[in-house]
């Protein structure tokens, strides 16, 4: 019972994301497991592949970031929204460990230079929104990750306001996301496109 106590007082969650990102499934290089995809997750993949709008359910831990990652594969310019700077770090530092240009949006790194080469636009929706008018909006493909933070009182808006100014298709992730028919009508009126559910 005092453990508890002492756990409910403590970010643990963050601990993980900053301190143990490399231990963290399917990120550990000590897992000798063998390594496959999933079905829902070949189901996302072709999506992404073939450009379509989707938007992922799946529990904490499943894959999904690793998954959306395959946007950067399949789409010479992409948009990459974290809800927090140690995401970004995580996410961005495996699309440079692939050989990717990636620009981090986030606190006094937005203004550092990037070029035509840059094709991994990573941040925080704040500096996003910011940094739109340098970055552009014209990107292939976009990804929000943790997407059910449309409802967040501090940066809902951003998000909301991102999805409706960012011309191209995407994929949003969540494990938490309860009314996900109702995301899917969002997201269908205000890009006039059909959104796959998984």
């Amino acid at each position: 019972m005092k453990i508890e106590k002492m756990l409910d007082s403590y970010d643990y969650k963050l601990f993980m994301m900053e301190k143990m990102g490399n231990m963290l499934p399917p990120l550990d290089n000590w897992n000798q497991t063998e390594k496959k995809f999933e079905e829902w997750q070949i189901e996302t993949i072709n999506h992404v592949n073939t450009g379509n709008s989707i938007i992922v359910k799946a529990p904490t831990s499943s894959g999904k970031s690793f998954i959306a990652m395959s946007a950067g594969i399949f789409h010479k310019k992409i948009l990459y929204v974290c809800p927090a700077k140690p995401v970004v770090y995580q996410v961005g530092a495996h699309f440079i460990h692939m050989g990717y240009k990636v620009h981090f949006l986030v606190d006094n790194l937005s203004y550092n230079s990037y070029d035509s080469k840059t094709n991994i636009f990573i941040g925080v929706p704040s500096e996003i929104e910011d940094h739109l008018l340098t970055i552009g909006k014209n990107f292939d493909y976009a990804v929000f990750d943790e997407i059910h933070n449309l409802n967040k009182s501090d940066d809902g808006d951003i998000y909301e306001n991102l999805i409706k100014i960012l011309n191209c298709n995407f994929i949003a992730l969540s494990a938490t996301i309860q009314n996900i028919e109702d995301l899917q009508s969002f997201f269908q009126n205000v890009n006039g496109e059909k959104i796959h559910l998984i």
